[in-house]
């Protein structure tokens, strides 16, 4: 009975002792587990978490992968996060967790870690966007440092060639010279607009009563671009303001030959021909130009003048105010309201044309011609109504400030004999016919004699017999010119 009775009981104790070695066992996996996990690589504030393995007799497969664990830890011993996570950890700290409070975790802890059947993949190194602290704004790049002198002045030169071209029409043309000069001599144009700045730059000195640096330049934009048409429209200009209507005409026409759409030598060459005396050509090619350019202000005040002299003033006076009506710039506008002043003063209509010579005042005071006829009509009107002395004196003494040559001068002298300073008047004749040379002289002889002051002869010298008769006459009160 002994015996069989202490089998059972070492079986028990068998078992007991194979159990007991089991655990140990599992135990000591476990620990070994805990140590060897690489800390150190796992980024601050993840925390170890060791899946507990159930061994289980066999049951039915999942129905689908496994999922991924849960945002919370297992409810096993874990380790909190360390105070200073750039130190290596402590092994004791495993053993020592189970017993401590728990530690909330970090932020960035509490989000879900993807498992892989038990054991916890490490952390990726980058941190989440969504959890990222919003970086320092960037300081604001350094100014870059100034340019070279010469990057400076370059494109101010090429300003100045747009400055000096908006400048065209009025009435700047010294400034417009020295404009064309900086952009010229900054050599960064092209042949084209080189030679486009030169002939410019020659319009403005030719503006400036300067014909040989105009010449120059008209010569120096053709040597650059030969085939240039503006470049024999500007030497026929030149040409047809020193006096040369035929020679301009011949450049005009080779113009029109390399652009025979060029409106402008069309109308500048009916300038030449009016010259000429051939004043129905001339309507003629300022029809042609308002054919290709029907809003051509430049035209239509050409053939106002045209009109003008031959006295159709009823003509004149329609073209003159078509130019007003298409005019972009103020001196032709001062030049359209100043024909029609003369126009409206012809016709004996001096309130209209006081109002006319005065809008072309106020469009261009640097022009010379309005201050000039105004001071003419207050001088010599037929209507005793506009006759003003004191007036004409001012206005002409305004026209001569601004242009000193025989017409103005001329009518400074019948300003003064209207205000019975006969000396001064006198004066002043032989001062216009100083400046206005023989073609004066001979004017003044002509009408002298008409007016029975002068009986000598009109070779146009400045005689003694001359003298006497211009004092003589304007000290009997009469004007030269007028009456």
């Amino acid at each position: 009975m002994a015996t069989a009775g202490g089998a059972p009981s070492r079986s028990v104790l068998a078992l007991a002792l194979v159990s007991a070695l089991l655990l140990a066992a599992f135990l000591g996996l476990a620990a070994w587990l805990e140590l060897s996990y690489d800390e150190a690589a796992a980024p601050p504030g993840v925390t170890l978490a060791i899946a507990i393995i159930e061994i289980t007799p066999p049951s039915a497969p999942e129905p689908g992968p496994v999922a991924a664990a849960k945002p919370e830890p297992e409810p096993e011993p874990e380790v909190g996060p360390e105070a200073e996570p750039e130190l290596e950890p402590k092994p004791e700290a495993v053993e020592k967790a189970p017993a401590a409070a728990p530690v909330p975790a970090p932020a960035e802890a509490a989000l879900p870690i993807s498992m892989a059947h038990g054991l916890p993949r490490h952390k990726p190194v980058q941190p989440i966007p969504a959890r990222k602290p919003a970086p320092a704004a960037a300081p604001p790049p350094p100014p870059p440092p100034p340019p070279a002198l010469q990057l400076i002045v370059e494109p101010e030169d090429l300003t100045a060639c747009r400055e000096a071209t908006d400048l065209a029409g009025k009435g700047l043309p010294e400034r417009q010279v020295e404009l064309y000069s900086r952009c010229i001599e900054s050599g960064r144009l092209e042949p084209a607009n080189l030679a486009l700045a030169h002939g410019d730059r020659g319009t403005a000195y030719r503006e400036l009563g300067r014909p040989e640096p105009a010449f120059s330049d008209f010569t120096r934009a053709l040597e650059i671009e030969p085939g240039l048409a503006a470049g024999r429209l500007n030497v026929g200009d030149l040409l047809r303001a020193d006096g040369r209507p035929r020679q301009a005409i011949v450049s005009y026409d080779r113009a029109l030959e390399l652009d025979p759409k060029l409106a402008t030598a069309y109308s500048n060459r009916g300038l030449a021909y009016k010259m000429t005396g051939r004043n129905q050509r001339a309507l003629d090619d300022f029809g042609r130009a308002l054919d290709l350019k029907p809003d051509f202000a430049g035209a239509y005040f050409n053939r106002c003048s045209t009109l003008f002299d031959m006295q159709r003033y009823d003509e004149a006076i329609a073209d003159c105010q078509q130019a007003l009506s298409h005019g972009r710039d103020r001196r032709t506008n001062a030049q359209a309201h100043n024909n029609l002043g003369q126009a409206h003063k012809a016709k004996g209509e001096y309130a209209r044309a006081v109002s006319q010579f005065q809008a072309a005042i106020d469009a261009l005071p640097a022009y010379a011609a309005p201050y000039n006829n105004l001071a003419w009509l207050h001088a010599t009107a037929a209507d005793p109504a506009f006759r003003d002395g004191v007036e004409a004196l001012r206005l002409a003494r305004e026209a001569v400030s601004r242009r000193e040559q025989a017409d103005t001068v001329d009518t400074l002298a019948a300003a003064q004999v209207e205000n019975r300073r006969y000396d001064e008047a006198v004066a002043q004749y032989l001062r216009a016919m100083r400046l206005g040379g023989a073609d004066m002289v001979k004017a003044y002889q002509q009408d002298l004699r008409a007016k029975g002051c002068y009986h000598g002869d009109s070779e146009g010298s400045l005689t003694m017999e001359l003298r006497r008769a211009l004092t003589v006459c304007v000290h009997e009160g009469r004007k030269l010119g007028a009456d």
